[in-house]
């Protein structure tokens, strides 16, 4: 019985591991799911931010990215076409031509600017052949947290660029629309592990380095995609995720599922696991006790019972075997003898003179006279397979199944007995 719940434990457990693993398997599927389409999102955005910068580019000649202008009507012109291209891009809050310097040539805030040491004009102009590049989230001169995304102009050699501007907004709005359970996230964060968005929000947060040692070497990686258990470093709700990097843009999308919410159907099948090993161990331990109980009862009925067969064939004064036994014995002695072609003896003793004994000292001392008489019958071997004393009154027989030259020893042996009134 202990032997079988054991077995169920290990069942159990195996089963608990198993719908565990494949939970787990479900989960990680759905937010990598999630998070394949989010970036597939943000690249078709970042793509139709190209085709706008992609006209512009093409529209607009080089030899007007000067500074200062030399054609203010031009340049005034210029800065109304570039301006509406930016607002017909969601979230676009700048949009600006460059020159072969960086300079910023036409802008509706600020001309003039060098803008050399920025990212997203630093890198297109010193690695030849990159037409377009995305950067990550950089704090303007005007103090507004944004990410650029430009093109150079066509040519061999860098001549100027054009760059549009987007807001943190842009991000959120994108993943405002994502479903999410009661405590699922879903961020974006650039390759400097600066928070984007979040979803559900925590404004204080946006634009600032998020510290997170596993997401940090995930990015500095080669990986693309990678799943893991960890507590989150905004709020600390540990969940499941899945962080993967946007092809040819610096952002990675982080969405994760809180593991209570993911585990809950597995928590509910654990509790019902162990309330049925509990309920059924009980009733194990509930069947083994009746079981032990049935047999300690089986085991006194047999006592009774030996000691009820034992008192129906022994004379209860001298203990010797009854009439009843007699009977039965001699049935069975001669069967046997018969069939090994042996002698059976039988020894009769008669107690002379018991009834005026019996008279003489009272029933008390007849009885005591009675029970030595048996204890002397049954002593004179110590086989019992040999010797088989019956009481009848005070007349007693004996069977002996010996060879005959044995019988008058063995007599002699009984008679030779002194009894004790």
């Amino acid at each position: 019985m202990h032997f079988l719940c054991l077995v169920l434990a290990g069942v159990a457990a195996y089963d608990l591991k198993q719908a565990f693993v494949q939970q787990e398997k479900e989960a990680r599927l759905q937010i990598e799911n999630t998070n394949f389409l989010i970036g597939e999102w943000m690249k078709g955005a970042f793509v139709a931010a190209d085709y706008i910068l992609r006209d512009i580019v093409s529209t607009v000649p080089v030899s007007a990215l000067e500074f200062p202008a030399t054609d203010p009507v031009d340049h005034a012109e210029i800065t109304r076409y570039i301006d509406a291209k930016r607002k017909t891009f969601p979230n676009a809050i700048g949009v600006g031509l460059n020159d072969g310097h960086c300079i910023v040539t036409h802008t509706l805030t600020r001309v003039g600017y060098d803008a050399s040491h920025r990212e997203w004009c630093r890198v297109p102009m010193t690695t030849p052949g990159m037409q377009t590049y995305v950067s990550n989230m950089f704090i303007s001169h005007d103090g507004q947290p944004m990410v650029i995304q430009s093109r150079r102009f066509p040519g061999e050699a860098f001549t100027g660029l054009a760059a549009i501007g987007v807001s943190l907004d842009f991000f959120s709005n994108w993943i405002s629309g994502i479903s999410t359970s009661a405590s699922g996230i879903v961020a974006i964060v650039d390759r400097n592990m600066t928070l984007l968005a979040r979803k559900p929000a925590v404004p204080s947060a946006l634009g600032k380095v998020v510290v997170d040692p596993v997401v940090k070497a995930f990015l500095e990686s080669d990986e693309t995609i990678r799943s893991q258990r960890l507590a989150s470093p905004v709020d600390g709700v540990p969940r499941l995720y899945s962080i993967r990097k946007i092809e040819n843009l610096p952002f990675a999308v982080v969405v994760g599922l809180a593991d209570k919410e993911w585990q809950a159907g597995w928590i509910q099948r654990l509790w019902l696991t162990a309330t049925g090993l509990v309920i059924v161990w009980l009733l194990a331990a509930f069947a083994l006790r009746s079981y032990w109980a049935q047999l300690n009862n089986f085991e006194q009925l047999k006592i009774a019972r030996d000691e009820l067969e034992h008192l129906s064939i022994t004379d209860s004064l001298t203990g010797l075997a009854n009439r009843r036994r007699f009977e039965d014995v001699l049935a069975a002695e001669y069967l046997r003898l018969r069939r090994d072609k042996a002698f059976l003896s039988i020894v009769m003793v008669d107690i002379d003179f018991f009834k005026l004994y019996n008279d003489n000292y009272g029933h008390v001392e007849g009885d005591r006279c009675l029970a030595a008489v048996g204890h002397a019958i049954q002593g004179p071997s110590g086989d019992r397979k040999i010797w088989r004393p019956v009481m009848a009154g005070k007349s007693s027989v004996a069977f002996c199944p010996i060879p005959i030259k044995w019988r008058q020893g063995l007599w002699q042996k009984i008679s030779g007995r002194r009894l004790r009134p």
